[in-house]
C-alpha cells in the first residue's frame, strides 16, 4: 500500500480522493491480507459495508473501480500471482438533468472567448454537453 501511494493516480485530478477511497477499502480488509486473498468473497463483503453505509450504485462502482486498479498495480508487480475474480459492477443511472439558468448562460458567454460563443450557443439549446 505504501508503494501504491507514491505511484498510483500521480498526478490525477482524482488521486485524493482515490487515495481516500484506498483507504477505505483497506479499513474494511485489514492491510494485511495478502493480495491472493482478495478473491470474489472479499470483494462481496466490501461492497456490502459500502452498501450498508447508503452508498447507491454510482458510489460502489467508483469503489470497485479502485479496487480494480490497486489489484492490477500489485499484479503488475508480483504482488498478486494469481487470476483476480471479475467484479460485479453495479447498473447507475443516467444521473440528474440540470439545465444551466440565462443567468449562468450569460456568466458562461462573459467569461469565453468570441471564438466560443456560437458553438457554446448551439451546446446549450441542443443539450450536446455532456
Amino acid at each position: 500500500m505504501a508503494k501504491a501511494r507514491g505511484i498510483m493516480w500521480a498526478g490525477k485530478a482524482t488521486k485524493d480522493e482515490s487515495l481516500r477511497k484506498l483507504d477505505r477499502l483497506m479499513s474494511i480488509v485489514g492491510k494485511s491480507l495478502p493480495q491472493d486473498s482478495f478473491d470474489a468473497n472479499t470483494v462481496d463483503d466490501v461492497v456490502a459495508v459500502i452498501v450498508a453505509g447508503g452508498a447507491k450504485p454510482g458510489t460502489v462502482n467508483r469503489y470497485l473501480s479502485c479496487i480494480s486498479a490497486f489489484r492490477r498495480f500489485c499484479t503488475k508487480r508480483g504482488f498478486r500471482t494469481i487470476p483476480a475474480p471479475e467484479l460485479d459492477w453495479r447498473e447507475e443511472a443516467e444521473g440528474r438533468i440540470r439545465w444551466i439558468t440565462y443567468q449562468e448562460e450569460a456568466r458562461l458567454m462573459e467569461r469565453l472567448p468570441a471564438s466560443f460563443s456560437t458553438v457554446t450557443y448551439v451546446a446549450i439549446r441542443t443539450g450536446m454537453r455532456a
